[in-house]
């Protein structure tokens, strides 16, 4: 679109002076749609943040006071159109980085500590040395006048013209075909998608899905799609016509686990998403859009490409891509735009480079500390590209903890000079008797001290609170270099340096079965799972430990054994839909056998000689040794899945035939008689 470029202006001075000119600036701009996020000042909390998503404003204010969220930085630069303004109110830019940024908080800090600051001091320099950004300094004893020159967007662009006819081809056209809508920030993605939904609703189309990490994420797709929507009216998340044709918000997980029927589903913000999901979405509709930000807030279109690309090639080699790369709200080349490319990373996916010409032998593992990389632009802009690309989800958050974060410990993996591991790790526990017995009371919940948290409220481990831990936060290698021993050498290197000074290693993340692969073959022993699953992964979390030290390995196998005393009751509750490959790889390790007894009722259970009510005991046994032998127990995965449902889970037949896809009560009985006889072949 044509018109002036957004401009950024820097208003710095005590937090009364630019408070008053806060309210000087509203004044003058009263004609105009101006927004101020403070959480002191008459506006909206900067928390709040995500409910001005997908609308416009000729300014906004953002009152740094508050706290500097830099998601809602740059969150909310998107929402300033062609000749606004986006005005920060600061401290005096010197001394900025010494501010109690109530936003320390979440990266560990009390209110008694005094952080570096690096994130801001990077920010400073980079905004002084930028031709973007115009300062206001209160010492210049000046009026503060901005000045305003709002463009409006009237019609779609080529862009979004071309991407709606695309998506009436994935409905309309031949099934299987699915389409992956690529875009950078303010390009009208989600417009399009709401507009395309509309057309194909007008044309009978019945019932549309949408599905994103939040609703928040795509309210700009359904406002623009009931612009277009007469008669229809939002009810719950879903626009409806009378009629009965809809379009529908869904949480990814709720899409996968129920497998509803629809006309066409649209995954926005789909890089956000676990690639598990998105394939299992894949397998699941016939009609189904894809839609990601490259550079965004909610997560690394360009990882999304890397990682999922293969997986649509494998089950639909008829994919289809488009891209917008026109901007609707201000002019290509912008210069606020770039500028915060700059000062959030924005633009940090790794460069690429031809990994065949690197030899693994070659690889350096060295220490990394947050200074050093503040120090040096590029190194940062290689680390933080590094993990945008490997994580599905990865947020200029990330960014000021990476700075930031309390007690971090980093390391780089080089093969001549280039990087191609990260690992990013902190340290927790050790936790002195005042803290501890808060947290024993429930009156104190610390940030950075997750695990021993975590065994000591969930698993009773009251020890866990004194003992010490490096837990692994991300782990990231180069596409094209994995599964050639780089983050194994990283984790290695990791816990000789914390050998002689720290009792355990531990991780937390999502589980899936190819991420407990990777973490049990490095060393780690699985000891908690969490009882509710993530709303955009799909995923319980589980959370493992590794032992460095003698009282290490004390604490881990005290844990080991409440997790395995613990573990059957869940199994039966939060846990009861629990998949079995993953209930496979975190089951833990038990030295008990099958009795002569058991083996003998099991036996005439298979032949039809006892009921199911007569072994139930036995099953649960069997069940239990085929999952936690110290060697891989080769059985068919329906049999085992089958045996996990009935005996661990105890999901009644009906439920069972439901959850196998099987023919019904009998075949579901059937089954189990035929597991148990694998089972008990595989023992022998």
């Amino acid at each position: 679109m044509a018109g002036s470029d957004r401009t950024l202006h820097l208003v710095s001075g005590d937090m009364a002076w630019c408070h008053a000119q806060a309210g000087n600036i509203l004044d003058d701009l009263d004609q105009h749609r101006v927004l101020l996020l403070s959480n002191s000042l008459d506006g909206l909390a900067t928390s709040h943040y995500r409910q001005i998503l997908g609308k416009e404003f000729d300014c906004i204010i953002y009152d740094c006071f508050s706290g500097l969220d830099a998601d809602a930085l740059g969150s909310v630069c998107g929402t300033v159109r062609g000749g606004g303004a986006l005005i920060l109110l600061t401290p005096p830019l010197t001394d900025w980085s010494n501010f109690k940024d109530p936003d320390y908080r979440r990266h560990g800090y009390t209110d008694n500590e005094k952080p570096q600051g690096l994130f801001i001091q990077r920010l400073v320099h980079l905004l002084l040395n930028s031709d973007a950004a115009t300062s206001h300094k209160q010492k210049e004893n000046k009026q503060v006048n901005i000045s305003l020159k709002p463009v409006t967007a009237t019609a779609a662009t080529d862009d979004q013209l071309h991407t709606i006819e695309a998506i009436e081809r994935v409905a309309l056209g031949h099934a299987k075909r699915p389409l992956v809508i690529k875009a950078d920030r303010g390009r009208g993605k989600s417009a399009a998608i709401g507009i395309a939904a509309a057309k194909l609703l007008e044309k009978d189309k019945r019932n549309i899905l949408v599905t994103a990490p939040s609703f928040a994420a795509v309210e700009t797709l359904f406002r623009h799609a009931a612009d277009n929507l007469p008669g229809f009216a939002m009810q719950q998340q879903a626009l409806t016509h009378a009629d009965g044709r809809r379009l529908a918000f869904i949480a990814p997980d709720k899409l996968v686990h129920d497998k509803p029927a629809c006309d066409l589903l649209c995954v926005d913000e789909a890089a956000a998403i676990p690639a598990q999901l998105l394939e299992a979405m894949l397998k699941q509709q016939n009609r189904i859009l894809f839609s990601t930000t490259v550079h965004g807030y909610e997560g690394s279109g360009r990882g999304f490409e890397i990682r999922f690309s293969k997986v649509l090639e494998r089950l639909t080699p008829q994919w289809k891509t488009t891209s917008l790369k026109a901007p609707i709200r201000w002019r290509d080349g912008d210069a606020l735009e770039a500028l915060l490319n700059d000062l959030l990373l924005f633009d940090a996916d790794q460069t690429a480079f031809d990994t065949d010409m690197l030899d693994s032998s070659d690889l350096v593992i060295s220490c990394v500390t947050q200074q050093e990389l503040f120090k040096d632009e590029a190194a940062l802009r290689a680390f933080f590209g590094l993990l945008v690309t490997a994580h599905y989800r990865t947020r200029p958050f990330d960014l000021r903890h990476l700075l930031d974060g309390k007690q971090l410990r980093l390391w780089r993996a080089t093969i001549n000079n280039r990087l191609v591991g990260a690992l990013v790790c902190v340290e927790e526990g050790n936790i002195d008797e005042q803290l501890a017995q808060g947290i024993r009371s429930g009156k104190r919940r610390p940030k950075n001290q997750l695990v021993p948290q975590t065994l000591q409220q969930h698993l009773g481990v009251d020890q866990a609170l004194e003992t010490s831990y490096l837990r692994i936060m991300r782990i990231a290698v180069a596409p094209g270099l994995q599964r050639k021993g780089i983050g194994r050498r990283l984790l290695q290197t990791a816990a000789t340096d914390y050998s002689q000074s720290t009792d355990l290693l531990a991780t937390s993340f999502g589980a899936t079965a190819e991420l407990l692969d990777f973490w049990r073959t490095t060393g780690f022993t699985p000891v908690r799972i969490g009882l509710t699953r993530d709303a955009s992964s799909g995923c319980h979390s589980v959370l493992m430990l590794a032992p460095l030290s003698g009282n290490g390995e004390m604490l881990m196998q005290n844990c080991q054994e409440r997790y395995l005393e613990t573990l059957p009751y869940l199994l039966r509750g939060g846990l009861s839909d629990l998949e079995t490959n993953i209930i496979q790889r975190a089951f833990p390790h038990t030295s008990d056998a099958l009795t002569k007894e058991s083996r003998s009722r099991l036996e005439l259970f298979s032949t039809h000689a006892l009921s199911l009510d007569a072994v139930l005991p036995d099953l649960h046994q069997l069940t239990r040794l085929l999952l936690s032998g110290e060697r891989h127990i080769d059985i068919k995965p329906e049999h085992l899945a089958c045996l996990v449902s009935y005996s661990l889970q105890e999901i009644d037949s009906k439920d069972v035939a439901t959850r196998l896809e099987i023919a019904g009560k009998s075949a579901a009985e059937k089954l189990l008689r035929d597991a148990t006889t694998e089972g008990l072949q595989r023992l022998q």
